[in-house]
C-alpha cells in the first residue's frame, strides 16, 4: 500500500469531521427512555432490587425460572423504550437490556430511592416488582417479601407503612399482616404464580 495513501486514510479517521460524524451516529442510535412512564420505571427498580441486577456498565437484567415473570419484565423494559433480549441458560431465562442512561440513573438515585418513589415514582409498582422477584404467599394467605438484608427489610416495611399496609419484620422476610392482605393485592397485580389464590 502506498504510504501516502495509508497516512491520508489515518488522518481522515482521526479528523474532526469523522469524530463529529461518529458522535452524530452515536446520538442517533442512543436509546431514548420514556422517563414519563414512572409506573414502569418503578416496577423495573423493584425487580432490580429483588432478583434483578445492573452491572454498573450499562446492562440491566434478570435471571429467573418463571417464564411469566421474565415476559412481564421484558414488556416493562420495552414500554420504557429499551430493546430487551432473552435466552435460556442453565435452565433459567436470562432477560437483559442495555441502557447506560438507565443504569447511571439507578446508581445516582440509589440513596434517595424512597423519596423518588413517594414523590415522583409509583411505590405500588415498585412493591409489585419486588414481590414478583422475592415475594411468596404463606399458606395463611399473607404475602411475604423475602430479604436477608436488615436495611432492605426496614426500607420495605417503611414503604409499606407509607402505603398504610401493616407488616412486621421476621427473620428473612417482611410479612404483610393478614388484616392488610386484601388491600395489598388490590394495589398490585403480581405474576400468576404469586397471586392470591
Amino acid at each position: 500500500m502506498d504510504m501516502g495513501l495509508a497516512r491520508s486514510q489515518e488522518e481522515l479517521r482521526n479528523s474532526d469531521e469523522i469524530k463529529e460524524k461518529m458522535r452524530e451516529l452515536a446520538e442517533e442510535n442512543k436509546i431514548e427512555i420514556d422517563w414519563g412512564n414512572k409506573a414502569k420505571i418503578s416496577y423495573i427498580v423493584g425487580v432490580v432490587h429483588g432478583d434483578g441486577y445492573d452491572d454498573s456498565k450499562g446492562t440491566i437484567g434478570l435471571e429467573v425460572k418463571d417464564q411469566e415473570f421474565a415476559d412481564k419484565f421484558m414488556e416493562n423494559l420495552r414500554i420504557i423504550g429499551l430493546n430487551p433480549n432473552s435466552k435460556m441458560r442453565r435452565g433459567k431465562i436470562n432477560v437483559w437490556a442495555a441502557s447506560i442512561e438507565l443504569v447511571s440513573w439507578l446508581n445516582a438515585v440509589e440513596n434517595e430511592i424512597r423519596d423518588w418513589l413517594l414523590n415522583e415514582g409509583s411505590p405500588w409498582d415498585y412493591i409489585e416488582g419486588l414481590y414478583d422477584s422475592d415475594g411468596n404467599l404463606h399458606p395463611s394467605g399473607s404475602p411475604r417479601i423475602c430479604s436477608y438484608d436488615e436495611e432492605s427489610k426496614e426500607f420495605i416495611q417503611g414503604l409499606l407503612t407509607e402505603l398504610q399496609i401493616e407488616s412486621n419484620i421476621q427473620q428473612n422476610n417482611v410479612w404483610v399482616s393478614s388484616s392488610s392482605a386484601d388491600k395489598f393485592f388490590e394495589n398490585i397485580d403480581p405474576v400468576p404464580e404469586r397471586r392470591r389464590r
